[in-house]
């Protein structure tokens, strides 16, 4: 999925920089507007929203983080969410639609008491997604890095 991504560094080659200094540019986010990508493609690769939910819901769990911070993870997933296609015709992109809808994008702060990642219609939307990435032999995953 990182295919055709272009990010610009807007720092010196100093190694002390910090990632704040890094500016992805427009032409990165034309990802949901490709109509390439499979839908078994597109369930692999909701991996890694799944991945920076349940590392973020651990870490805050366990008291390694704050809710700022979590807020701050969640609404990361809603800008790599925002990039999968959920244009088309597919159960799989519909399902992608509906958990944008539940989730919209946000930079930082929270959500609506009934929107947002681990709300009830984002889980009724998660739901369809299994369900319909199962139809095209994925099972939805990710990854636990972090945690005892």
């Amino acid at each position: 999925l990182t295919s055709g991504c272009a990010v610009a560094k807007h720092v010196q080659d100093d190694p002390k920089s910090s990632v704040q200094n890094i500016a992805v540019q427009p032409e990165a986010r034309t990802l949901a507007a490709d109509e390439s990508l499979s839908d078994a493609a597109i369930c692999t690769a909701f991996a890694d929203v799944y991945t920076v939910i349940w590392n973020a819901d651990v870490a805050l769990e366990e008291g390694r983080i704050a809710e700022q911070e979590h807020l701050g993870w969640y609404a990361l997933t809603t800008r790599i969410l925002d990039r999968l296609p959920s244009n088309g015709d597919s159960d799989v992109r519909t399902a992608i639609a509906g958990l944008k809808e539940a989730a919209p994008v946000i930079n930082s702060g929270g959500y609506a008491e009934s929107t947002g990642v681990g709300s009830e219609s984002w889980n009724a939307a998660l739901g369809k997604l299994g369900s319909a990435c199962e139809a095209v032999s994925i099972t939805l995953s990710g990854e636990m890095f972090t945690g005892g």
